[in-house]
């Protein structure tokens, strides 16, 4: 005699699990005498998969603050801990087209995810406008234990809810890639007002621990609208290697809210120092 049951827990807890079989035994000249069977278990209920969800730029930053225009990718990772491999059916991404324009198509993705497996997924969103606070929606994943006779279920995560701003004004860098140590590397780093009124920059270059400064330090200036300024410096390297580029302060004054983080985001962050080379006499 086989029983199934099927049993959908809820919540990762510890619980215990109890039956009563009942039954009768028929002995010799028909004398029935009912008979019980008891027994407990003890289960466990985990989750079937972990998930990450990173915001990062299309240069590969981390970052929790988008730009109004700008695309930014939505990392997913899936883990399992668990000895049982998990069918995922699809992974779907039910993105607020009010707030963002999204990438998403709707082809099913079918994948098998088990013990120490990690399960990538990517998409790109643009923001339309800036806000506070913007939730960008809701991941679903479809799975099922593998193998298992029972449906497909479906298990929702909320996207991250993250401040998006509109920049009014777009920053570049200009820098060789490469350089020497002890030699001076020319750096010039634009500024233009993207908006249509005039405003206010103070951008202060910082020269960090690994370089010294020559040259101008400080601009502060008011830039028309769809106008440019220029901040024109040298950094001399002090050690070798691939070195963090030290990126600039920049402070909007009619827009004090805005990090110097989120302007200065696009801007190169490393340069390669080869060593010093001697000649022997």
């Amino acid at each position: 005699i086989q029983l199934l049951s099927l049993l959908r827990c809820t919540s990762t807890t510890t619980f215990n699990l109890s039956y009563t079989l009942s039954y009768s035994v028929t002995l010799g000249e028909g004398n029935s005498y009912p008979c019980e069977s008891r027994d407990t278990f003890k289960l466990h209920s985990v989750l079937p998969f972990a998930e990450t969800i990173s915001l990062l730029s299309t240069r590969g930053d981390p970052i929790s603050t988008l730009v109004t225009c700008d695309r930014c990718l939505i990392v997913t990772g899936l883990t399992a801990e668990h000895d049982t491999t998990i069918e995922i059916s699809d992974i779907r991404y039910d993105i607020d087209q009010t707030r963002f324009i999204d990438d998403e198509t709707q082809s099913r993705k079918q994948f098998s995810l088990s013990r120490h497996n990690v399960l990538n997924d990517c998409i790109s969103i643009q923001p339309k406008a800036s806000s506070q606070w913007a939730a960008i929606g809701t991941l679903s994943v479809v799975w099922k234990r593998e193998g298992s006779v029972q449906e497909y279920t479906t298990t929702n995560v909320s996207l991250p809810t993250v401040p998006v701003v509109a920049l009014p004004v777009f920053l570049s860098c200009t820098m060789p890639s490469c350089g020497g140590v002890f030699s001076p590397i020319a750096v010039q780093i634009g500024i233009v007002n993207i908006s249509s009124y005039v405003q206010e920059v103070d951008l202060i270059a910082e020269q960090g621990e690994s370089f010294m400064l020559a040259g101008h330090k400080h601009l502060r200036c008011k830039i028309l609208p769809h106008d440019k300024e220029f901040l024109q410096y040298h950094l001399v390297p002090l050690k070798h290697g691939l070195l963090s580029v030290p990126l600039p302060n920049v402070k909007l004054l009619r827009h004090p809210d805005v990090e110097s983080a989120v302007i200065t985001n696009k801007l190169i962050k490393s340069v390669f120092i080869k060593p010093r080379q001697f000649n022997s006499s």
